[in-house]
């Protein structure tokens, strides 16, 4: 992912931005999934602590600061925004975020449209390694947010849900946007019945008054 949003940020877009990448591969890389999963708040209490540090410093305006998260690394982005002390950040972009080991109940564990002024979800494989209940200020469902084209549904395979970051790094770069109609509800979609003004997913700056 980090190549991916890289070029999509400084290289074809050529935008005047810093990006910085949170490289816990170390911790991440494990098998065992849920002892992945249970380091994700400590992580996001560390990028947390990061953010108020540039700030006090006056490296960086908490205004300006985006996070972009995929995966396990979307609820990450979630805790930083839910400990960050220097001010609600502006904006959480969370792709295709991890299902397993998650509920909707329990928001305070898992990323959430209260951690940002604006978060936006990529929903592109839920109900299988993605989360597929709405849990952001907007969120997207391409292709119906469960199997993408081309991509085989296996319990093994990872293609649907690496399209979300993918989808999102072309957002940025291309000038044909992504556009979605508004839904009531997940039942509206699934049945086709989703009407009113357009919105584009993804893209910089990105909607931030949705």
């Amino acid at each position: 992912m980090k190549q991916t949003l890289l070029e999509a940020y400084l290289l074809k877009a050529k935008l005047d931005v810093n990006f910085i990448f949170v490289n816990w591969e170390k911790f991440s890389q494990s098998i065992n999934y849920v002892s992945v999963r249970n380091r994700v708040e400590s992580i996001g209490v560390y990028l947390a602590s990061m953010i108020d540090f540039m700030v006090k410093n006056h490296l960086v305006s908490i205004d300006d600061i985006n996070l972009v998260g995929f995966s396990l690394g979307a609820h990450i982005s979630g805790f930083a925004g839910k400990h960050v002390k220097s001010g609600k950040l502006p904006k959480i972009v969370g792709l295709d975020p991890a299902g397993p080991l998650f509920s909707l109940t329990k928001p305070q564990e898992r990323l959430d449209r209260e951690d940002a002024k604006y978060v936006e979800v990529i929903h592109t494989n839920g109900a299988l390694l993605g989360f597929y209940d709405p849990i952001g200020t907007v969120d997207f469902y391409p292709n119906y947010g469960l199997e993408q084209p081309g991509c085989p549904w296996t319990s093994t395979d990872k293609c649907s849900h690496k399209r979300a970051f993918k989808y999102f790094a072309e957002s940025i770069y291309s000038p044909i946007q992504f556009y979605a109609y508004p839904c009531a509800s997940i039942e509206d979609m699934n049945g086709g019945s989703c009407q009113g003004a357009e919105f584009p997913m993804g893209g910089e700056p990105g909607d931030y008054k949705a």
